[in-house]
């Protein structure tokens, strides 16, 4: 097991609409989901129902928190540069092949807010690229592969965080 990853500490909430919210109580390498946090979020996935049927189904495959090619995980450090960060980002995931769209929002250090403050859509083959290491996120904006919205500043201190 990675030392940076045994010495993380962190809970990530998980909201769905129409279930209790889960949370997931990282500690030492382990992950526990309970239905009361550890301790106070850093960061909070919400999303419809329909989204996590499409999420438990296997039709998509998130690595956004293992940075590329699914090194790191959850680190202490990465954790520590995610607590820096406020504000609500909806991600859309376009292309997939029966679902066609799955749209999650991850808040940053708050309770998800009614609007986001940023947006990001990718289709699943680049967030393929971006998960494996094969491509940067600057290069994949600058290629027109992602489409951002709203406060770029956001989204650059998260895409710091996620792949530093």
């Amino acid at each position: 097991m990675n030392c940076r990853t045994c010495e993380a500490e962190g809970t990530l909430c998980w909201l769905v609409e129409g279930f209790p919210a889960a949370y997931l109580n990282l500690s030492c390498g382990a992950m526990e989901v309970a239905p009361q946090p550890a301790g106070e979020p850093f960061l909070t996935v919400r999303m419809s129902r329909e989204a996590w049927e499409v999420f438990t189904s296997g039709a998509v495959a998130v690595g956004f928190f293992g940075g590329p090619d699914g090194r790191g995980g959850l680190t202490r450090s990465r954790i520590e540069r995610l607590r820096g960060i406020r504000g609500t980002v909806r991600f859309t995931l376009a292309g997939l092949p029966e679902a066609g769209r799955w749209t999650f929002e991850v808040a940053l250090g708050e309770a998800p807010r009614d609007q986001p403050d940023a947006s990001v859509t990718l289709s699943v083959e680049t967030a393929a690229k971006l998960r494996s290491g094969q491509l940067l996120p600057q290069t994949a904006f600058l290629q027109g592969l992602v489409q951002i919205a709203g406060d770029v500043a956001l989204l650059t201190r998260l895409a710091g965080a996620l792949f530093a």
